[in-house]
């Protein structure tokens, strides 16, 4: 290439090229977590909630009740099983999808599997998949015929 044409190029683009240039000041500014953790809008995982068996009582008898509590029923709920209102919602939310499930195993199992059923027993002349004339009966009805 010329030396005009490469200086031409150089003009266009005037972004630094990210495998040739390196910041090595704000490398160091963050800890290895925070760069682990990717960006800032990720959630955190929530850990797994064991519930006591007062509040799995109580979660499941309002439950029987109400499959859909409203936001001012399961805050009431959260407050007497000292629970964020959030796990209250998760755990509804989780309950009727367990139902639903145990509903579709059952339907699954009432539901007869599809099984082919055997022919009728019928006696054939030969064994081949092919019909023989012999199988058959011809009847036709007589014709006239003039003499």
């Amino acid at each position: 290439m010329s030396a005009p044409l490469m200086n031409k190029m150089a003009q266009e683009n005037t972004q630094p090229d990210p495998f040739i240039y390196v910041d090595d000041s704000s490398m160091n500014s963050q800890d290895d977590s925070q760069l682990l953790a990717g960006p800032k809008n990720w959630k955190k995982h929530q850990e797994c909630t064991s519930f006591t068996q007062t509040q799995h009582k109580e979660l499941e008898a309002l439950f029987s009740c109400n499959m859909f509590p409203d936001k001012n029923l399961q805050r009431k709920l959260a407050l007497k099983l000292n629970l964020p209102d959030s796990t209250v919602k998760i755990w509804f939310r989780n309950r009727r999808f367990k139902m639903r499930k145990q509903q579709q195993q059952q339907q699954k199992s009432l539901k007869p599997p599809n099984q082919i059923l055997p022919a009728k027993n019928v006696s054939t002349a030969s064994t081949s998949p092919h019909f023989s004339p012999q199988q058959f009966q011809i009847s036709v009805a007589p014709s006239h015929l003039s003499p």
